[in-house]
């Protein structure tokens, strides 16, 4: 019995091993490419990837995606940064950085009209207030984004917001 513990042990560690060896070799592909919107939209995608294994890492890209994104004015790109990076503060637990990022998304998104991430930080700076302790301030912040999801009938979210409400 042991001796299967200690395999399963063996394979597992194996595994983590080859996912962060792949995760490193399509940061270093994604470094690689050249400062447009691509890349921008590439170091999303992996930021994402990080957030579940390394946060340094994730606020790291979040904060290179910024910087290129300002770069080449890229405005999706820029409201989409400061709100990964915002995430990664409220996966810090430092939610005052976490607020200050979502809210600098979600006026950057209010004014490009990009509904999706508007209703994203919405429903964000909901769970902050609902992780405060804010509860009502918390469920109306997620209606808002509720809205926002509903008039887009992405159902998926729709069916996140209100269980989280």
């Amino acid at each position: 019995m042991m001796f299967r513990i200690l395999i399963l042990l063996f394979c597992f560690s194996t595994f983590c091993k080859a996912q962060n060896h792949e995760l490193d070799s399509i940061k270093q592909q994604t470094y690689a490419l050249k400062q447009d919107s691509n890349k921008v939209l590439a170091l999303h995608d992996l930021c994402k990837k990080y957030f579940s294994i390394d946060n340094d890492s994730a606020l790291s890209i979040a904060i290179t995606a910024l910087k290129i994104s300002t770069e080449i004015e890229f405005e999706r790109g820029i409201v989409q940064s400061l709100f990964y990076i915002g995430n990664t503060y409220y996966h810090f637990k430092n939610f005052p950085k976490a607020e200050y990022y979502y809210n600098e998304s979600l006026a950057k998104a209010i004014a490009i009209n990009f509904d999706l991430f508007t209703a994203f930080n919405y429903r964000h700076l909901g769970n902050l207030q609902h992780e405060q302790g804010f509860f009502d301030k918390g469920v109306s912040l997620q209606r808002k984004g509720l809205n926002i999801h509903l008039a887009m009938k992405d159902t998926l979210v729709i069916a996140q917001c209100y269980l989280r409400i």
